[in-house]
């Protein structure tokens, strides 16, 4: 059985129905396009809205610092912040290691001095070692550094590590320190 349309319509009829069709489909088209159009435009505006809203909460409150604290005390946050991080880095499972940790953090956090940095501190709780990485503004700032580490009551001294390239340059330096943990201050 052999199935076909036969249209027996007047050509006009034809060209009508065909540039119906293509009416339809293109008011469909443009349709389709305007509701797209529309909710990317609502999804932009809300976030327009909601970015501009933060932008002027945070100028406002940035106004509000610079009104009413001195640069000074805006530097002294800054150094606390700075020696908060330092003590933040480290995150182990075991909760004895955590505070043995938290106090070697807070140790040499307290010798950092003005015009150091620290940029890294790994300890490797499991082998005792410590590993220190940072900049510095000047050879002496390093210099310090290293005599007040050693002087740490839990630095193993023997132990400790200092590369040549550490005091080669006089300003600008990135340093690295490497040292043990005394063994009695490890198993506490």
């Amino acid at each position: 059985m052999i199935n076909s349309n036969i249209n027996l319509l007047p050509k006009e009829f034809k060209k009508n129905f065909l540039h119906e069709q293509k009416r339809r489909l293109l008011v469909f088209v443009f349709i389709f396009l305007f509701v797209i159009e529309f909710m990317f435009a609502a999804v932009f505006f809300a976030s327009y809205f909601l970015l501009s809203s933060q932008q002027d909460f945070v100028s406002r409150n940035l106004a509000s610092l610079e009104e009413n604290k001195s640069i000074q005390e805006l530097q002294d946050i800054e150094k606390e912040i700075k020696k908060m991080n330092a003590v933040a880095l480290l995150v182990t499972n075991n909760l004895d290691t955590q505070n043995r940790i938290y106090d070697f953090l807070l140790k040499i956090s307290n010798v950092v001095g003005d015009g150091v940095y620290l940029r890294s501190l790994n300890i490797n709780y499991k082998t005792g070692e410590i590993s220190i990485f940072g900049f510095a503004k000047t050879r002496d700032d390093v210099i310090s550094l290293e005599k007040r580490l050693k002087n740490l009551s839990f630095t193993d001294a023997s132990s400790f590590k200092s590369p040549k390239s550490n005091i080669l340059r006089k300003e600008e330096i990135n340093f690295s320190f490497n040292f043990k943990i005394k063994k009695d201050d490890k198993k506490r």
